[in-house]
C-alpha cells in the first residue's frame, strides 16, 4: 500500500480503471525531496486513460480521486518504477506525487 493526504476535496464519483482523465501533477523523489517532473508552469495538463500505461500506484491512486480533488501520494518503490527505475529515476526509488484531477469521462 501507500500513504496519501487529501489536500482538496472534489465532487462527484471517483475515477475508475479505463476512465479518461485530465490532470496536473508534481512529482518528487522521496529520498531527497527533489522535484523531478511536473505539468504546472511547464506544459498543458495531461489527458490519459487510467491504467494505460501507468505504474501500479498511480492506477490505484486515481481511483481514490474525484473531479476537482487534489491529493499527495507517497509511493514505495514497489508501486512506483520498481527495481528497474525509469529515465532519471534510479531503481528502488520511492516517490511523492501531487495530483490534481480536473475531469473524468468514459469517452
Amino acid at each position: 500500500g501507500f500513504y496519501y493526504e487529501q489536500i482538496k476535496a472534489g465532487t462527484g464519483p471517483n475515477a475508475y480503471y479505463a476512465a479518461h482523465i485530465y490532470f496536473d501533477y508534481r512529482s518528487f523523489t522521496m529520498l531527497d525531496g527533489q522535484p523531478y517532473d511536473q505539468t504546472y508552469g511547464k506544459r498543458e495538463p495531461i489527458s490519459h486513460v487510467v491504467g494505460k500505461p501507468m505504474f501500479p500506484g498511480l492506477i490505484e491512486a486515481f481511483q481514490l480521486m474525484n473531479k476537482g480533488s487534489i491529493y499527495r501520494f507517497y509511493f514505495p518503490y514497489q508501486l512506483a518504477f520498481g527495481a528497474s527505475g525509469s529515465g532519471d529515476i534510479p531503481p528502488y526509488t520511492p516517490l511523492i506525487y501531487e495530483l490534481e484531477l480536473h475531469s473524468i469521462s468514459s469517452r
